[in-house]
């Protein structure tokens, strides 16, 4: 149980940080993407809000039906957003930094503080 809590988070952190640089890169540089970035990046944005919720896993999980070969394969789902967030990457020249992973380590490197708050 808590395994699955452990991996909803960390599904959701990441379908959340890829959603939110996704939208940004479409609206930031509409005019400077070719047709094929920005239909990759629609792609993506269609196959993060196509991800199940918590509410709809649970619904399935709790139907009585069996699910090992359903559609709610979770870990098939992330990894085909991973690879087109690499296709994208890749296309758009983004730099490894741009990644999750790579955000994290830089923030965890750079050991930033979040604990503070900042005098504004």
């Amino acid at each position: 149980r808590d395994l699955g809590l452990s991996k909803g988070i960390e599904f959701g952190f990441e379908l959340g940080y890829l959603l939110g640089l996704t939208e940004m890169l479409l609206s930031s540089a509409t005019s400077d993407l070719t047709e094929k970035q920005e239909t990759s990046l629609r792609d993506l944005i269609r196959l993060i809000e196509a991800f199940p919720t918590a509410d709809e896993i649970f619904d399935a999980r709790n139907d009585g039906r069996d699910h090992s070969t359903s559609s709610l394969d979770l870990a098939h789902s992330m990894q085909r957003i991973r690879v087109k967030f690499k296709v994208i990457s890749a296309q758009l020249k983004l730099p490894k930094a741009t990644s999750l992973k790579g955000v994290l380590a830089d923030a965890t490197e750079n050991k930033l503080d979040t604990t503070t708050t900042s005098d504004w």
